[in-house]
Order: structure tokens, then C-alpha cells, then sequence
């Protein structure tokens, strides 16, 4: 995929929506597509400064966010005031014990293709480097966050693994979702969507 900027409206926060189309596997790896999210992320601080940016992903997209965080972090750079993720996947090698009972009622992942796939993307790094899979990175000082998961996703524990051992973390569990069940137009999909808006007003307005 080209890489390059995608951008629109939120009636919601009325923010503007701004989607770094980022290099993917398997002809891209980690190192890529984080330098290419910082970038544009810095190129964004420099006209509006990090305390108006919320940062957003859904998927391996949400893994991403959260590595940039601590990226951001131990580079001392300016963070973003708000986290925002959708069915994150924080541990590309799928390690947590509950995950293969999860896999018998996920619709949509397998334990096997996601396996595959976060090997594709580490490259040459171990899946359970923090660099890859943030889970196991440091969670101190990160921006308020909330995450969204449902209980028929298989990365609904990494949702809740990153909720038990970080800070400020805001779980939102929905029963009998599946992955990334926001983007559907489903009351549930909107009810999560309205959650993400009010948590980033909650966060954005005061400032």
C-alpha cells in the first residue's frame, strides 16, 4: 500500500481525522511502519501540538499506537493527549493461556494466522519484544487511554492483560462482540463510537 495521508471529519469530537496509510507486511515490517507513523505524528506536533492530537487504532493498528506511545515516551517527545484503541493486538505471538478458549468462538481470527502474521510484521526481532508486541513494554506515563473489546475476539485478553498491568486504562468490555465490531452498523458499534467520543472530549475539551 502507497504510503501517504488519508483525512476528514468527526461530528463527534469535531476533530479532524487524519490516517497515516502506514508500509504493511509481509514487504514491510515494525521499523518501517513505526518511523512512518512518528513522522507524520511530529510533523502534526509541530502545527498543533500534542495536547490537541488523539492517537487511534483498531487490530494490529492498535498495537501500533501503543508502541508509538511508548516510543514517544522514552524519546522524551511530546505525548498525545488521548488513547484511543479498538480490538488491539498487543501480543503478536498470542502467548496468553485463556486464548485458545477464546479462539473456539472468535468469527473472524485464528490463533494460527495471527501467528504467522506477527512474524511477518517482528521480522527480526522476537514477537515478545516490547517494540512489536507493547504488552510487555513499559506502561508508566502514557496518555489516559481506553480501550474496546468484545468477549468473542480472541484479542480480547490482550485488552485485558494491558488493563491489569497499566495505569491510566479505561476497559470497555462488550459482551459477545468480535473483533473490531465497532466498524459495523450494529447499536453496538455505535455505542462504542459514542464512548471513544465522549472519553476524548473528557480529556480534550478542559485543555
Amino acid at each position: 500500500m502507497q504510503n501517504g495521508t488519508e483525512s476528514s471529519g468527526e461530528a463527534s469530537t469535531g476533530a479532524e481525522v487524519i490516517a497515516p496509510i502506514y508500509p504493511l507486511a509481509p514487504e514491510y515490517g515494525w521499523r518501517e511502519g513505526l518511523d512512518m507513523v512518528q513522522r507524520v505524528y511530529l510533523e502534526l506536533v509541530r502545527e498543533r501540538g500534542g495536547e490537541n492530537i488523539v492517537i487511534v487504532g483498531d487490530s494490529a493498528g492498535g498495537g501500533l499506537v501503543l508502541a508509538l506511545a511508548q516510543a514517544l515516551r522514552e524519546a522524551k517527545l511530546p505525548a498525545p493527549a488521548v488513547i484511543v484503541l479498538f480490538s488491539p493486538w498487543l501480543d503478536l505471538g498470542v502467548s496468553a493461556p485463556d486464548q485458545p478458549a477464546l479462539a473456539r468462538r472468535d468469527p473472524v481470527l485464528t490463533i494460527e494466522f495471527l501467528r504467522a502474521s506477527g512474524l511477518m510484521w517482528a521480522k527480526d526481532v522476537a514477537t515478545n519484544d516490547p517494540r512489536v508486541s507493547p504488552l510487555f513494554g513499559e506502561h508508566a506515563g502514557l496518555p489516559p487511554t481506553i480501550v474496546f473489546t468484545g468477549t468473542w475476539d480472541i484479542l480480547n485478553s490482550d485488552a485485558k492483560r494491558l488493563a491489569a498491568v497499566a495505569g491510566d486504562v479505561t476497559l470497555r468490555e462488550y459482551p459477545n462482540m468480535m473483533h473490531v465490531w465497532p466498524v459495523l452498523p450494529i447499536p453496538e458499534g455505535r455505542r462504542a463510537l459514542d464512548e471513544a467520543a465522549a472519553f476524548i472530549n473528557q480529556h480534550t475539551i478542559a485543555r
